[in-house]
């Protein structure tokens, strides 16, 4: 049985339905955007890419990350930062770690 949106609403931070974002600021746009990609796969039956991302980000030894965001979240958000490295997915990692808490 699927959830409800409102369920789904409830554990973002920044995406609360809008049809655009309502920040000014670069990262905290991003982040709105993002978690509304998480949240439209997750209110439709398009979770597949899902299953691939939360592999590498265990693979990554992520697992630990603090904070309340849905782990298919925070993985969508580890993949689509991985996308702008040039370094190894654990190199990554680290990087990921810091940019994670400092908005998150």
């Amino acid at each position: 049985m699927m959830k409800s949106s409102e369920f789904y609403l409830h554990q973002l931070k920044y995406y609360k339905g809008e049809k655009e974002s309502p920040f000014d600021d670069n990262n905290r746009s991003m982040l709105w955007f993002y978690e509304s990609v998480w949240y439209n796969s997750m209110t439709t039956d398009s979770k597949e890419l899902l299953d691939e991302y939360i592999s590498d980000f265990k693979y990554a030894e992520l697992s630990d990350l603090s904070g309340n965001m849905p782990l298919g979240y925070k993985a969508l958000l580890f993949n689509r930062y991985m996308k702008g490295s040039m370094t190894s997915m654990l190199d990554t990692a680290e990087e990921f770690r810091k940019f994670y808490a400092k908005y998150y």
